[in-house]
């Protein structure tokens, strides 16, 4: 390794231990200094100053009891030299590395602890190190052999604990939502705070000489823990003196069936005891009798001896005592109990026997949320009922179905979730306009339900998403995703296909897997859907579901204009949304970053992706793009793509779709019908001396003859035939004076220039021609190539029947001239020489003949010709 590459790993290493320093300190600024003294329990500090005190106040009893068991019989054993040093060393060593992991790593011996070794500390130097009886052995480093135990001791048996702040909770791009309805940290989605206020009014209005039921009856996901939550705020709420001991029962946390029972009178005796401090040992007692009546029923032997020891009296008078203790203390007990439906079908049963017998007292409330589809479906599978419909109905006085709520607020949470503070507001345009693709926002319903007919009811949006907590699931999912696409995909295909993984992974997946996908017939780059495979994938849908994921495939799967390039129907796109990688496609951000660049700089990162195999790919960003931020940005691609053409490619094209193709739409767009500022835009391009003076020309000759051929109107674009006329000519005269050494393209460039037609002759300018014919004639290699362009095959395939260039008569006035000249040139080259000999001898008559194609008779003559000019015969 060389020495500066030694110098760069030594910076680097000293960087990393700088910021693992910066972070390791950075950790204590969350110390929780409030957490730290609450943790203290102070009957500790005064057990410990009496054991202190006990210590000096019967210190002698106690040296003596400690004489006779450890000091004669051990220490008094114990002595000097160089192994004890070695092991009291270790001993510290060990008690200090610990101690320093334990605090690198932010834990710290508690106040309890610390409590507890300064009350250690203080018996040993006070009564023990101070007395004179006793002989400390020191080491060589001049510690004495019991302190040093002493404190590696302190330093391993202190408990040591974390007190750092708790995670802050942070709205920001990456993170996630819970599914915690907490009324006071999320709004009302539901719009049910209001309807949660008038149940609470009723039970608060309400006593009982018997415990009262209220279901609230709702599917999975609609609202039930949201409601309940409310409809508890306020309960708690209330007065000062609130009348309602208000608390949570989870059913589903007890690991037993058995439990639950017993937790349940467990977390009834805690509510209570504030209020009657004696009435824990009847309830446990109550508790333990009807969970032993309880396991009767399966244990028939249990049941001669239990009934032998207790008497039905006895559950009676401590179910008595339990009610009145509620009832003397003035208030309801309202127990709510949530997610029964995440329990068996034996679990369920011991729940609703609770509320319906166990724990029928006065003014006992039950507020209970189920999926009563589910726990209809459970019970049946207990086979303990006849009719378990009619059984619910037993248990509840009050069965709250839950008020239907309107899902135009979705679109407002949606972008209140995403649209988030740390969120690039170029995002959030993007966003913003792919959700108004498949949805109506309600502060623009009027005009939205036009510019999108189709989801004019119910939008897309509100057919996929049925619960808050669907919308949050989505939210979740699409987070991840948009921030791993959000520059490479079309937003809005992706939030669809979110929408359907979050609404069925069945879909989700035969999408991934392209097994409801074939390539469209009609244009092979594009994917649709397999009609037959699709149909039977719909029939394993939930009729519940089947409607609103059939609008949304089809939504994928459709070519709509507005979205943009990465759609996910073009078939060389689709993995991008499923691998979250892009391949051998260009990034659209660096495509991005690209359009923002100079036209120098654009050029080399386009020459960059060319070199890396990724011209097709370029090439299909480019015809795709939809629109540009202005007309500079246009016409930097433009210069660039001319800039980048060559025989076979299809840069030329592209950019003449750019240009000429779109002409109407970029005078609308850029130019707001100003012909003067699109003309301007078009002249810069033309004369812009970084593109090559024959592929402007061709540039120019697409408006040429669009105006010739009434096509374009050149009152609109102020851009007249005799301007670009002039233009074709100047660059005609600049590209002979540079010397061109190909015939073929002087010629097409001549063809460039204006011209007349006569009849069915064309005819070209005079001062076009007499500028090729100068050039011809002053210029030998120049006159050379256009020698080498004068034969040609009359038709194709080629069967050896030749014509002559056609505007031979225009540049030179007529044949003879260049019969003349052209007899008088000496090319030096044996080939050209002989092709001059072939041509002077058919050239008078040729144009005898007005032009008639004819054959070279001697085959030598004509084999010569095909294989000079590369002439292949059929």
């Amino acid at each position: 390794m060389n020495k500066h590459n030694k110098s760069e790993q030594t910076e680097t290493l000293t960087s990393q231990q700088t910021v693992k320093s910066s972070t390791w300190i950075s950790k204590w600024k969350t110390f929780n200094e409030d957490a730290y003294t609450k943790d203290f329990s102070w009957p500790i500090l005064y057990w410990l100053l009496t054991i202190v005190a006990i210590f000096i106040l019967f210190a002698h009893p106690i040296k003596n009891l400690l004489d006779t068991i450890l000091v004669n019989p051990l220490l008094a054993y114990c002595q000097q030299g160089i192994i004890s040093d070695i092991v009291f060393v270790l001993l510290f060593a060990i008690s200090a590395v610990f101690f320093v992991l334990q605090i690198r790593k932010h834990v710290i011996p508690t106040l309890n602890s610390l409590a507890f070794a300064t009350a250690l500390l203080l018996v040993y130097y006070l009564i023990f190190k101070t007395d004179k009886n006793y002989t400390y052995y020191y080491s060589i480093f001049g510690f004495s052999y019991a302190s040093s135990f002493i404190f590696s001791l302190v330093l391993l048996v202190m408990s040591y604990k974390s007190y750092l702040k708790p995670l802050q909770k942070s709205t920001s791009k990456y993170s996630l939502l819970d599914d915690y309805a907490d009324p006071d940290k999320y709004d009302d989605s539901y719009s049910r705070k209001g309807y949660a206020a008038s149940i609470a009014n009723h039970i608060n209005a309400t006593s009982s000489d018997v415990s009262f039921a209220i279901g609230v009856i709702g599917e999975w996901g609609s609202g039930k823990s949201d409601f309940m939550l409310r409809l508890k705020k306020v309960l708690k709420a209330g007065k000062a003196d609130n009348e309602n001991i208000v608390f949570d029962f989870n059913p589903w946390r007890v690991n037993k069936q058995d439990a639950i029972i017993e937790e349940f009178f467990k977390t009834l005796s805690k509510e209570l005891k504030p209020y009657n401090q004696s009435i824990s040992n009847t309830i446990n007692d109550y508790s333990s009798r009807v969970l032993k009546t309880a396991k009767e029923t399966h244990y028939r032997l249990v049941d001669t001896l239990i009934n032998s020891w207790f008497k039905e009296e006895d559950i009676q008078e401590k179910y008595d005592i339990i009610n009145d203790a509620i009832k003397s203390t003035s208030k309801r007990v309202v127990v709510f109990i949530d997610d029964v439906d995440r329990l068996t079908g034996k679990e369920v049963m011991e729940v609703l026997r609770l509320i319906r017998n166990t724990a029928n007292f006065t003014n006992t409330f039950f507020v209970v949320g189920i999926d009563q589809k589910y726990i209809i479906k459970v019970l049946q599978g207990t086979k303990d009922f006849a009719n378990e419909e009619e059984y619910l109905q037993k248990v509840f006085q009050l069965t709250i179905t839950l008020p239907a709520f309107k899902k135009d607020n979705f679109i407002s949470q949606i972008k209140a979730n995403l649209f988030t503070d740390d969120l690039d507001e170029t995002y959030k345009k993007r966003l913003n306009s792919a959700l108004s693709h498949i949805s109506v926002d309600p502060t623009e319903r009027g005009a939205e339900q036009w510019v999108f007919p189709y989801f004019h009811q119910e939008s897309l949006l509100d057919k996929m998403i049925d619960t808050v907590r669907d919308l949050k699931r989505f939210c979740n999912s699409f987070k991840i995703a948009f921030e791993i696409l959000k520059d490479e995909a079309d937003i809005s295909d992706l939030i669809v296909l979110e929408l359907i993984r979050n609404k069925s992974v069945l879909v989700y997946n035969n999408i991934r897997n392209r097994n409801i996908l074939t390539r469209d017939i009609g244009s092979m780059s594009k994917l649709i859907l397999d009609a037959t495979k699709w149909s039977e994938l719909k029939m394993e849908i939930d009729e519940a579901d089947r409607s609103a994921l059939s609008d949304a495939v089809e939504y994928l799967f459709t070519d709509a204009s507005f979205k943009n390039q990465r759609k996910i129907v073009l078939s060389h796109n689709f993995f991008i949304y499923f691998s979250y990688q892009i391949f051998d496609l260009i990034s659209f951000k660096e495509f991005n970053e690209a359009l923002e660049l100079d036209a120098d700089e654009m050029e080399k990162t386009f020459r960059k992706w060319i070199s890396q195999d990724k011209e097709s790919e370029l090439s299909r960003v480019i015809y795709y793009i939809g629109d540009f931020e202005n007309s500079n940005q246009l016409q930097k691609v433009v210069i660039v793509l001319l800039r980048l053409w060559y025989p076979s490619s299809n840069w030329y094209e592209l950019a003449k779709q750019l240009v000429y193709t779109y002409a109407g739409y970029n005078n609308s767009r850029y130019f707001n019908n100003d012909g003067i500022l699109h003309k301007r835009f078009l002249y810069e391009i033309f004369k812009d001396s970084s593109i090559a003076l024959l592929t402007r020309a061709w540039l120019i000759s697409e408006f040429d003859k669009a105006i010739r051929a009434g096509q374009l109107d050149e009152t609109k674009l102020s851009i007249g035939k005799k301007e670009l006329a002039n233009i074709t000519f100047h660059l005609f005269d600049q590209y002979l004076n540079s010397n061109p050494n190909n015939g073929y393209d002087v010629l097409s460039f001549y063809a460039l220039n204006d011209f007349t037609i006569v009849g069915s002759a064309v005819t070209h300018l005079p001062h076009v021609n007499r500028r090729f014919r100068r050039y011809l004639s002053t210029n030998p290699n120049g006159f050379k190539d256009y020698v080498k362009t004068l034969l040609r095959p009359s038709r194709f395939p080629y069967t050896g029947e030749l014509t002559m260039e056609p505007y031979l008569q225009d540049i030179f006035g007529n044949w003879q001239t260049f019969e003349k000249k052209l007899s008088e040139t000496d090319f030096g080259d044996e080939n050209h020489d002989k092709l001059k000999s072939i041509i002077l001898k058919y050239l008078s008559e040729y144009f005898n003949s007005n032009r008639t194609p004819f054959k070279i008779e001697a085959i030598e003559d004509a084999k010569f010709v095909d294989e000079f000019l590369n002439f292949k015969r059929h």
